[in-house]
């Protein structure tokens, strides 16, 4: 009976542990992808660029998390726009040129 009694308290104790693990957990995070075709890199204000005015973008980088090393799944955007929002490779979509 103290076994029992044992169990049912620990199995009680655990649940009420685990219940309360997310009580403090924070919001998710906004995630923003800003999708440009034939953009260079330097051409937005935050990475140097002085050509267009970026205001907002520029902004944006420097209040949010900027990621400044990635790859693509082609060096042209019709292919690459197709992998980023099909999440698979744009071969498969028989898309390897512009269209």
């Amino acid at each position: 009976m103290i076994r029992f009694g044992l169990t049912y308290g620990l199995s009680l104790l655990c649940l009420i542990c685990g219940a309360t693990v997310n009580l403090g957990a924070t919001a998710k995070p906004n995630v923003l992808f800003i999708l440009v075709d034939d953009m260079g890199w330097g051409d937005l204000g935050a990475n140097g660029g002085a050509g267009v005015p970026t205001p907002r973008m520029d902004r944006l980088a420097r209040e949010g998390t900027r990621f400044t090393q990635f790859y693509v799944t082609s060096p042209i955007c019709s292919p690459s726009r197709c992998g980023f929002i099909t999440g698979q490779f744009p071969a498969r979509w028989h898309i390897t040129s512009y269209l």
